[in-house]
């Protein structure tokens, strides 16, 4: 049989069917829910739309806007096609099209209405959800400057306005502060399945990573009095994973290492997605860290420590994608760390002059390093820093500064330490690429929100011009 004319015949069929059915007032159960897709939701209940909220926000964490700012750090290198063309600042606007869908259609939005389904006595949940929200619009405002925020997600606005980066910050600070009111006065953890990240509910975990959180976004904004007070209470256990790695305080989202569905994004961009196009040829990184670099000296043996894990081969430098290795398919990725928390301390102290307790959080951060990645971390002393001493010719901030740029390699965070304290000017081997004076110092808004959104800045900012907090 003719299979386009059964597939017509089916359609005439069907047409007289519903027909007849529609002209008979039949019950409406016989009927109902035949026009709905099933591939296609339209509603979700709150876990739901959580979970979904968590693995779209990881596109953005850990996805395109993460190996890019990287390379933009130099800490990996484009050698091939797209990622070169980024490595040398050449990227258009409609390179940033599917980061700000993910970042708004998926992550933003599911996270948002997943809140709006919660019920009474879910207020844990509830504050969860705050946490991750915020996390993900921290990320956003960040990259982007000003950016949507009291309008986004609402379907009955085409056009939402682009809020100040200082309010959005504003609001982002706005929902730790919620979140870390409720996680204070409760010890509930949240049900099974409702946490995908390595938390798992555990709300006295999420309570700490929250204060880690705020800490961070303070900093941005340069509130530095309130940032060393959050950090104060932030991440604090430094105990090693043995089934990850990594602090036992640290906030990750897990891998299973399985391609399109639980795979180390990093690993897929790098190794399976466009093998050959990054690696760590140039990485500044690599310099620093490799056998005989720049940091190794009678108390510091990076060479056989964080470059093992991050690194192979120091002659011909690669990138660890072995799943003991940052990235490995199977690989944790680092959302909010221990040692982000300690280096947030160390800096402010250091700022402030109080080089010797900036001294003891650093050293925190080193002695965690040995535990993690072997090699040699010895305490540092303030007379190291002194004539003489291994350290004479720098202080103890740019030592802090050297181990945040490291501590933070492969995460979004370094791009916006890099230029929040323009570490560019500060390191003699981070130079701007493609004859530029600086390093680019924002993500361009993406072509189809030039195309769609009447409210989008204008003039159109570039890639080398400051956001707010960063000064212009």
């Amino acid at each position: 049989m003719n299979k386009h004319i059964f597939k017509n015949g089916m359609t005439i069929l069907l047409a007289f069917t519903l027909t007849f059915l529609s002209a008979c007032n039949v019950n409406e159960e016989v009927v109902s829910g035949i026009s709905q897709d099933p591939n296609n939701p339209t509603e979700a209940p709150a876990q739901k739309l959580f979970v979904a909220g968590q693995v779209a926000s990881l596109m953005v964490h850990e996805g395109d806007a993460d190996w890019i700012s990287n390379l933009f750090t130099q800490h990996i290198t484009g050698v091939a096609r797209q990622p070169a063309q980024y490595y040398g600042y050449s990227i258009n606007a409609t390179d940033f099209n599917d980061m700000w869908q993910f970042a708004y259609s998926r992550a933003f939005t599911n996270l948002k209405l997943a809140r709006s389904k919660l019920l009474s006595g879910q207020e844990n949940i509830d504050a969860v959800m705050k946490i991750n929200q915020a996390m993900l619009v921290g990320q956003i405002t960040a990259l982007w400057g000003n950016v949507p925020y009291s309008q986004a997600a609402d379907d009955a606005i085409e056009n939402p306005v682009y809020d100040d980066q200082m309010q959005v910050y504003g609001a982002v600070i706005g929902l730790l502060d919620e979140a870390i009111q409720t996680l204070s006065s409760s010890s509930g953890n949240l049900p099974s399945g409702w946490d995908i990240f390595s938390y798992q509910g555990d709300v006295g975990r999420w309570l700490r990573a929250a204060y880690t959180l705020r800490a961070r976004y303070k900093l941005h904004t340069g509130d530095l009095s309130g940032a060393l007070a959050d950090a104060e209470q932030g991440i604090s256990n430094a105990t090693i994973n043995p089934n990850t790695g990594w602090a036992t305080g640290d906030l990750l989202a897990l891998h299973g290492g399985n391609w399109q569905f639980d795979m180390n994004l990093l690993h897929s961009e790098i190794n399976v997605d466009r093998p050959g196009d990054i690696n760590a040829s140039s990485s500044v990184a690599v310099a620093m860290t490799r056998p005989g670099g720049t940091r190794e000296n009678a108390k510091t043996d990076e060479g056989n420590g964080r470059f093992l894990f991050f690194f192979t081969n120091a002659t011909t430098p690669g990138l660890n994608l072995s799943n003991n290795g940052f990235f490995g398919a199977s690989a944790p990725f680092p959302l909010v760390t221990y040692a982000e928390n300690e280096l947030i301390r160390a800096e402010i102290l250091a700022r402030n002059g109080n080089e010797n307790d900036a001294l003891t959080a650093l050293n925190n951060v080193r002695a965690y390093n040995q535990s993690r990645f072997g090699g040699t971390y010895d305490a540092l002393s303030a007379s190291d820093f002194q004539a003489g001493g291994i350290y004479e010719n720098t202080t103890v901030l740019q030592e802090v500064y050297d181990e945040e740029y490291l501590s933070l390699m492969g995460q979004i965070e370094a791009f916006n330490f890099v230029r929040r304290v323009s570490y560019d000017t500060l390191s003699p081997l981070l130079n701007p690429r493609a004859g530029s004076s600086t390093i680019p110092q924002r993500f361009r808004y993406p072509q189809s929100e030039l195309d769609a959104n009447e409210n989008i800045p204008s003039p159109q900012p570039g890639l080398f011009t400051k956001t707010e907090v960063n000064g212009s």
